[in-house]
This record gives structure tokens, sequence and C-alpha cells, in this order.
């Protein structure tokens, strides 16, 4: 069964974003502002996942959804079939 994993965050400014969320006790690696792609571990098992836009078109033909803050929801699956039926399954609800 896929079990929430992260919390993915679009930013235009990886090391702005970096200052908000060490403001907010969030503590990112060294050198991480360089970066197009952040982990910072949240919990036991929960991490923020901070990625540049850049890094997002890399992935597919990324449109910056509209709204102010854009954020992506990561899924852990012990499998690619999973990963594949877990998307069906969310296309299939809808766009909530």
């Amino acid at each position: 069964m896929p079990s929430l994993d992260a919390i993915g965050i679009v930013v235009a400014d990886m090391g702005r974003s970096l200052e908000l969320y060490g403001l907010l006790g969030l503590d990112a690696p060294a050198g991480a502002a360089a970066e197009g792609h952040v982990e910072i571990k949240v919990a036991p098992g929960f991490r923020l996942m901070l990625e540049t836009i850049e890094v997002m078109e890399r992935f597919s033909t990324y449109e910056p959804p509209s709204g102010e803050r854009p954020i992506t929801l990561a899924l852990r699956c012990d499998f690619p079939a999973e990963v594949d039926a877990m998307f069906g399954a969310v296309a299939d609800a809808g766009d909530s």
C-alpha cells in the first residue's frame, strides 16, 4: 500500500526558499542553495522536497499551476506497478 512520503514545493529561488524554511526550523544540507532539488527531513519517514522550476521542466512539459503556492505530494511505492495503479486511481478521481 502506498504511503505519504513527502511534500514537494516548486520554488523560483532555492536560496530564498531555504532561508524561509530555515526560519521555520528546517535545516537544509550545506550547499543546498545551489541545487535544483533539495530534500529536508521533517519527521521520521517524511521529507519536504523543494524543486526549482528548471528541475520540474526536465521531468515533463511542466506548466506552473494557476495558484500562488503549487505543491506536489510524493507517495512511496514498493513496485512500479503500484505507481501506475495509484496514478490511474488519482486521475480517475479527477482534479480536486
